[in-house]
């Protein structure tokens, strides 16, 4: 009999993460094209801007899309659960659920940096991207989430993909990993 560990951790989808990129560069342009128009009809009789306002307008635009994005990334993250049995993988995130047979996977891309995780699973013609990350440009996760997708990788996913996949890459941990 396997034993078997199911990992849950929060985090989006890579359309999600599509989407809160979409609006968040929407706002920041946004901002970058009413405050000069405002800074230009009400504060002052000059036809140009100053450097300086110009600087604090990006500024602006810059904090703005990180408080957007913090607030989308709560918005749309929703729980994740991981589990590997002996012959398939169990993923579930919000509602779906997908059970794919290891036989079946052709690549899987484990890539990111401290604070984020991007995992890709593909098989047959679908491909599952699982994002994680507790970063200012990643804000839908805790670190805590992180470790948690990185112990499921370690733990189940390296060990199986080290037998029966090559490796593209010479990093330790992370890479993109091809079917032999």
């Amino acid at each position: 009999m396997t034993t078997e560990k199911t990992y849950q951790f929060y985090g989006i989808d890579a359309k999600t993460e599509l989407r809160i990129g979409i609006i968040a560069g929407i706002n920041a342009l946004l901002i970058m094209a009413i405050c000069p128009f405002i800074y230009l009809k009400f504060f002052t009789k000059q036809d140009n801007i100053p450097i300086g306002i110009f600087w604090l307008i990006i500024l602006l635009a810059l904090i703005w899309v990180s408080v957007i994005m913090k607030f989308l990334g709560k918005k749309y993250t929703k729980l994740w659960e991981l589990r590997k049995l002996s012959d398939k993988l169990i993923i579930k995130y919000g509602e779906i659920i997908h059970e794919i047979l290891l036989d079946d996977i052709t690549k899987v891309k484990v890539l990111g940096s401290t604070n984020f995780r991007y995992l890709t699973i593909v098989y047959k013609l679908e491909a599952i991207k699982i994002r994680v990350g507790a970063s200012s440009l990643t804000p839908f996760s805790r670190q805590g989430d992180v470790q948690k997708i990185d112990s499921f990788i370690r733990q189940e996913l390296i060990p199986y993909l080290n037998k029966n996949f090559t490796k593209k890459d010479k990093h330790p941990f992370l890479g993109i990993y091809i079917k032999n």
